[in-house]
């Protein structure tokens, strides 16, 4: 079975898109889980992504709020099709196969008041932006569009969240962004 792309909501905001890598990724409120959710509404091991022969599956791993996949409480193992919706406590992830489909799904890409900062004209430009970023901030940009928060490089990289915040406001700065849906917007478009 091929790639699984979450885009994952917080109480229905745009928060990231993540690339899952583990064939056996947990999802949990606890800082070790692949998938870190900070909800008091999450359990520390909430559920369990699994790549199978026959496709993604999601189990819950008898978390205290439950497991809802497509608005239903899932008790057993379940299989995740492209668009599925998973939710742990506030959080909604959104399953999608493909990483330009995800990207679609947040509306960065397709906003037309916004078309200017992510459009192909663009493109050429985000080189050029990157090199020109101090070695600790690619560090941090790369951690970012892979899909991880700023508690989760600031983990990563072993250095504090306020450096780790300081870094990604010179990013934003750098590439013409204010979300990290648009950074991450304009490195899939660079990418694709």
């Amino acid at each position: 079975m091929g790639d699984l792309f979450l885009l994952i909501r917080f109480n229905s905001a745009f928060e990231r898109i993540l690339k899952v890598d583990s064939p056996e990724t947990v999802i949990g409120r606890d800082a070790g889980c692949e998938i870190c959710l900070s909800d008091p509404l999450v359990s520390r091991k909430h559920a369990m992504l699994l790549q199978t022969e026959t496709g993604w599956r999601i189990r819950d791993l008898n978390s205290r709020n439950g497991t809802r996949l497509n608005g239903t409480r899932s008790l057993a193992e379940e299989s995740l099709s492209h668009g599925s919706e998973v939710q742990a406590g506030s959080y909604v992830l959104q399953v999608y196969f493909c990483l330009a489909d995800a990207i679609r799904q947040t509306g960065i890409a397709d906003d037309s008041t916004r078309s200017e900062k992510v459009g192909n004209n663009h493109d050429d430009h985000n080189g050029a932006r990157r090199t020109s970023l101090t070695p600790a901030q690619l560090r941090v940009y790369d951690l970012l569009v892979q899909g991880l928060i700023e508690k989760e490089v600031a983990a990563q990289l072993g250095i504090s969240v306020h450096t780790v915040h300081d870094h990604v406001k010179a990013i934003y700065k750098t590439f013409s962004v204010s979300t990290r849906g648009e950074l991450v917007s304009r490195w899939a478009t660079s990418h694709g």
